[in-house]
């Protein structure tokens, strides 16, 4: 797996992926009607070249009928709205 953006420059491999904890969060975001997510906290372990680097994250997840959508944090949604790529 790689990945473009800021923790996923292009030629870098994840190498392994934990997940920390799973937890309720409260939301309100526009044009999403639930009002909570489960928010996901990993750890990956990205590799390029001889350098390897451990990043901690966490991500949220709706269940939408029976199926787990992920959110995109709202500055990621504006500009991929400019049509632009984020980069954090």
């Amino acid at each position: 797996m790689s990945r473009r953006g800021e923790h996923g420059a292009r030629g870098r491999r994840a190498r392994a992926a934990e997940v920390i904890e799973t937890y309720e969060d409260p939301i309100d975001l526009a044009g999403v009607p639930e009002k909570t997510s489960t928010a996901v906290t990993v750890r990956i372990t990205v590799s390029q070249a001889m350098n390897e680097e451990t990043l901690t994250d966490t991500f949220h997840a709706v269940a939408v009928d029976g199926e787990w959508k992920w959110l995109l944090p709202p500055a990621d949604v504006r500009a991929y709205k400019r049509g632009e790529c984020p980069t954090a």
